[in-house]
């Protein structure tokens, strides 16, 4: 088990951040406007990208950072899932960084 410590609390989690694995997710969001507006104004909600590595989920949110050095995250976003209309997994592996014949990503670190 691992811990994660924020400015209120320290979250225990399940899993370690895996740095080939990020993830795109597309939501909508709130949207503010200042000025005068005559009586033809729609309410529109943004539509948003994010793009990043999931540090937690549960059944209300996702919490996903733009920033990892590991074992940390920094810059994090929490999204209402039920705001999210579509999320895509991706892995950012380097081919040259993969063993052909194990398949195993080598960090840098200088350990497969």
């Amino acid at each position: 088990m691992f811990t994660k410590t924020t400015t209120n609390k320290t979250v225990k989690t399940k899993k370690p951040i895996d740095p080939t694995k990020i993830e795109v997710i597309e939501w909508e969001d709130a949207q503010a406007e200042a000025g005068w507006f005559g009586d033809d104004l729609q309410p529109e909600l943004a539509k948003v990208t994010t793009v990043g590595f999931v540090i937690a989920e549960n059944k209300k949110a996702i919490c996903i950072a733009s920033t990892i050095s590991l074992p940390d995250s920094n810059a994090h976003l929490h999204i209402p899932k039920a705001w999210i209309k579509k999320r895509r997994k991706m892995s950012i592996v380097d081919p040259k960084k993969t063993s052909p014949t194990t398949g195993i990503y080598n960090t840098g670190d200088g350990v497969l």
